[in-house]
């Protein structure tokens, strides 16, 4: 079997060059292709932009092109080369045209699913009318844009006036619209990690203090934790009402004031999983991409 892992060469432009984490973050993949070796696979890392006879492998496995977001239309049309070269594509071409725009949330909220409560903000939108749908928000609201990884372009705003003052900065761009909760400050987030129609292992994310993004690049901290049943329970009904396959997924929720877990996002491309601080982890996605062939 032959492997690709699929990468870039660089952090997207928002992140600016010299990024410290850049090396860490890179080194994912290094460590996945290290647990696949283990399991007598070669894997290589290949990054998108490069010309390459993706007929060559057997599987091609999406995993760190987080530039995708500099060249969106460039990035699906290399997506469909690799999946009409005969090898399988990890995720598949529909699910992640599914997934890069984060207007999914609606369609799943409408669906019945306990996500965070979103609305979208198309340009011109009336934003108090808007705000109005999603009842109280006693600490205010997050505006994030409907595409974007690593926390680009989210903003914190105290009311819906604010929401209306930084949608004036991005008039041509649609925007999605949730509550802030207050567990996203305290309790984090938590990461559920699935792989072959399984799950395999949850990390907890915290920001540090006086922010609430839970990324590395922001400071925050990781852990692998065992999750309460109730809260695996809340994460696979999540991950099984997918509309789309997912062979690898990160099921990312917050704490709602009920208790309960709300989804936040379903990580369907070029989800971080966390193999540094999560000692079993990279071992667990090796065994669950060998699943699938």
């Amino acid at each position: 079997m032959r492997l690709a892992i699929l990468s870039t060469t660089k952090l997207p432009k928002f992140l600016g060059d010299g990024h410290p984490d850049e090396a860490s973050l890179f080194a994912e993949d290094d460590v996945l292709i290290g647990a696949l070796a283990a399991r007598d696979v070669a894997a290589e890392r290949v990054p998108w932009r490069r010309a390459d006879d993706w007929s060559a492998f057997d599987l091609v496995l999406v995993r760190s092109t987080w530039d995708y977001i500099d060249d969106l239309s460039g990035y699906l049309k290399v997506l469909e080369a690799i999946a009409g070269s005969g090898c399988r594509l990890v995720n598949s071409l529909e699910t992640i045209r599914w997934n890069f725009d984060k207007r999914y949330l609606i369609e799943l909220q409408a669906a019945g699913l306990p996500v965070v409560p979103t609305v979208l903000l198309p340009p011109g939108a009336d934003v108090f009318s808007c705000a109005a749908h999603l009842g109280d928000a006693p600490l205010g609201y997050v505006l994030k844009p409907t595409v974007g990884v690593g926390g680009f372009g989210t903003r914190r705003c105290a009311d819906a006036q604010a929401v209306a003052a930084a949608l004036a900065e991005e008039a041509a761009s649609p925007q999605i619209l949730q509550p802030f909760l207050e567990a996203i400050a305290t309790e984090g987030e938590w990461s559920f990690v699935f792989g072959g129609g399984r799950f395999l292992y949850a990390a907890q994310k915290t920001p540090r203090a006086g922010d609430y993004r839970v990324q590395v690049m922001y400071g925050a901290v990781t852990r692998g934790r065992a999750p309460a049943p109730e809260d695996l329970a809340a994460a696979e009904a999540c991950y099984q009402a997918l509309p789309v396959a997912a062979e690898l997924a990160r099921i990312d929720m917050v704490r709602r004031p009920d208790g309960g877990l709300a989804l936040m996002e379903a990580e369907l491309i070029e989800p971080q999983l966390y193999f540094f601080d999560v000692p079993e982890a990279a071992g667990l996605v090796a065994e669950a991409v060998l699943s699938l062939s």
